[in-house]
């Protein structure tokens, strides 16, 4: 369901909507999201940046586990792990043997607890949901 999810949504900030049509999908992620307590994916994290000529791209591998947290343990040559929990979000870099740990601020812990612990549909008072046209997309 989550490859459902990532494949035909679309999360963008503005007016808090749910593209017509939609409505009964996002009850269907609801309910399949109701039944997850953990998850592990794989991820491929791709950033354009108007300073460098080419997009950073990184990969790694995402555990959730709710309601407490979440992990991106991103691929060895990065040397980056992120632990992301309602209040606060930690780095650790293992060569550089050194870690770092950045309290949130309230409109992202919001924002957090509804990703790791809440339903889709509570997340529209702050995105709109709609179709993606893959065509239209980079990377």
């Amino acid at each position: 369901m989550v490859t459902l999810w990532l494949s035909w949504l679309f999360v963008f900030g503005s007016d808090g909507k749910i593209e017509a049509g939609l409505e009964d999908l996002v009850k269907k992620i609801d309910e399949a999201n109701s039944q997850i307590v953990t998850l592990k994916a794989d991820f491929e994290q791709r950033k354009e940046i108007s300073l460098l000529t080419d997009p950073i791209e990184m990969t790694g591998t995402f555990y959730l586990r709710k309601p407490d947290a979440m992990m991106f343990v991103f691929a060895p040559e990065h040397d980056l792990t992120m632990v992301v929990n309602q209040r606060e979000m930690i780095t650790i870099s293992e060569k550089a043997k050194k870690a770092e740990r950045l309290e949130l601020p309230k409109r992202k812990t919001d924002l957090t607890q509804m990703l790791v612990a809440e339903r889709l549909d509570t997340l529209v008072s702050y995105f709109s949901i709609g179709r993606v046209d893959k065509s239209q997309t980079t990377g």
